[in-house]
């Protein structure tokens, strides 16, 4: 819908690449996981969900776009709603798996942490593509208004 123009770009450019980056780091956050389920379903799963995360990430880098920032702010604020129902439900949600001592084992205080840090992670990931967003949709709301006014 919206790219960052030429006013102000620099700004925008720096705002798209933090939130790329951020995109970024929850997805290596979420490889590093792989090994620790023990479960190769869920490995292939993370996978997946990295490999759709990486278009958005690549184009946030290259051009900031409105629909990208959304994209990733809705996926972000998804994978915390997800982690929180993980978290409330103690492992019953599906993601509890053999293998005691893992990651998976949601009883495990070690676990609550992890969960917890990559839902704080998500929250900036979309916090950074959010406020992205909202700045790329003011700014052509003032361009629009300008081109009327002239």
């Amino acid at each position: 819908m919206s790219s960052a123009g030429s006013g102000g770009s620099i700004r925008f450019r720096i705002h798209s690449r933090l939130s790329a980056t951020a995109t970024a780091f929850s997805c290596a956050l979420h490889l590093a996981m792989i090994g620790r389920h023990g479960n190769w379903a869920m490995g292939a799963l993370l996978v997946g969900m990295v490999a759709l995360c990486l278009p958005c990430i690549i184009h946030l880098w290259r051009r900031a776009s409105v629909g990208a920032a959304r994209r990733v702010t809705a996926t972000a604020l998804g994978m915390v709603a997800l982690h929180l129902v993980i978290l409330c439900a103690g492992g019953s949600a599906g993601h509890a798996h053999s293998g005691a001592g893992n990651l998976a084992d949601i009883s495990q205080p070690s676990t609550h942490l992890a969960m917890l840090g990559v839902m704080v992670v998500e929250l900036a990931t979309a916090m950074t593509a959010s406020s992205l967003a909202g700045r790329l949709l003011s700014s052509e709301r003032l361009r629009v208004h300008a081109a009327r006014v002239s």
